[in-house]
């Protein structure tokens, strides 16, 4: 399993997240997002960073990711804590489109990050039902 510690590409990504410029911000995303599955556990990490800039970035990632992060983020889920609803908060905003049959490569753009930003927002931690994110991961 990559680690944050053990690969600096995805290290030196991850704290681009909080990078003042926000194209910056925007490339480190959508970099770690080309990086695929190598970047998921290292994203997951990322989401217990103090910095929220850097939490939600890398929710969006992990969303953008999606059926590629899902078995990964279930596991963190399921082993509880802070991390663990984090990872809950990440899958309940996965469109289902997303979940069902990933993210076409090149699809990027505002309306895009804007519809993940909308379910990341409306979905805060301490609000999601295990059971919903339970049906998330494991699509039907």
């Amino acid at each position: 399993m990559h680690s944050i510690h053990n690969d600096p590409t995805i290290a030196s990504l991850i704290s681009a997240l909080n990078n003042r410029c926000e194209e910056l911000r925007q490339f480190a995303v959508r970099r770690l997002v080309n990086l695929g599955a190598a970047a998921v556990p290292g994203l997951i990490q990322a989401l217990n960073s103090p910095l929220e800039q850097v939490r939600k970035n890398a929710a969006i990632a992990l969303v953008t990711l999606g059926p590629i992060a899902t078995s990964e983020l279930t596991a963190a889920m399921n082993e509880g804590g802070e991390q663990g609803r984090r990872a809950e908060w990440v899958l309940s905003a996965m469109p289902a489109e997303a979940r069902a049959s990933g993210v076409r490569r090149g699809l990027w753009c505002d309306s895009w990050l804007t519809q993940i930003r909308r379910r990341l927002d409306s979905n805060s931690p301490s609000t999601v039902r295990l059971s919903h994110c339970v049906a998330l991961a494991n699509p039907a």
